[in-house]
């Protein structure tokens, strides 16, 4: 099952249920979901199988009551769910997002593990990313399920008592970065305003940027700049470049 584009309104979807299969694969596919109890991806009773290279979008509201269903894979808010005598699963370089209104879901669950693998995925959850968003016992093969996230500045080149832009970009795969606060530094030291307070860049759509006026006493020669992203989601990130005075 290869190069899909699913994307199911409801409540309870299942975007895949693999049920007594063998020997299957799925791959470079595209599956959202919007509903409560949504899952892109379910295995029960299914050995050597693979997903690879699937991007999984869910956007859950469990908020939402759902009556009892009768399902062998009984619905969850989950992007893949492996379950009941899984033997030989693999599950590689996914992209898988999912939010929920209560917090109360998963990446990836896994209830069994025989030769259960999950590796190089990137992994967004209600409530964290990477290998914290995954539920599986521990014998179960986990690694390197990481959100690529970076920061970059800018080398800048200015004068003194001159209005000078100081910008940074911060990436996070696909994911718009809406939350989180910059700051900069000069020689390791903060850049604050005339009051002596530090100065906080919000950050909007990934990107940063604020006008600071340099200090009449600074001396012509090359600085460190380093900017450096505070988040509540994220761990700190820093990128120095090369602020040159003239």
């Amino acid at each position: 099952m290869s190069q899909n584009n699913i994307n199911i309104n409801g409540i309870v979807n299942y975007g895949m249920e693999i049920y007594t299969a063998t020997n299957t694969q799925i791959t470079d596919n595209n599956i959202t979901l919007n509903g409560s109890k949504s899952m892109e991806i379910g295995y029960a009773h299914s050995l050597n199988s693979t997903a690879t290279e699937n991007t999984i979008t869910i956007n859950d509201d469990s908020t939402i009551p759902i009556n009892s269903v009768t399902e062998e894979i009984q619905p969850e808010n989950t992007g893949i769910k492996i379950q009941q005598d899984p033997i030989n699963i693999e599950l590689e370089n996914n992209k898988i997002k999912i939010t929920d209104t209560q917090q109360k879901d998963t990446t990836i669950h896994s209830e069994e593990s025989v030769n259960i693998t999950i590796k190089n995925n990137q992994l967004t959850s209600s409530t964290g990313y990477g290998d914290e968003t995954i539920l599986a016992p521990e014998d179960a093969i986990i690694e390197n399920n990481i959100i690529n996230t970076n920061i970059t500045t800018e080398d800048v080149t200015t004068l003194t008592n001159t209005p000078t832009t100081l910008t940074a970009a911060i990436t996070d795969g696909d994911n718009v970065i809406n939350n989180g606060k910059v700051v900069f530094k000069i020689n390791g030291k903060t850049v604050k305003d005339a009051n002596g307070k530090v100065i906080y860049a919000k950050v909007s759509n990934n990107q940063v940027n604020f006008t600071y006026t340099l200090p009449s006493d600074m001396k012509a020669k090359e600085y460190n700049l380093t900017a450096v992203f505070i988040s509540s989601d994220y761990d700190c990130l820093e990128d120095t470049k090369t602020l040159t005075v003239n």
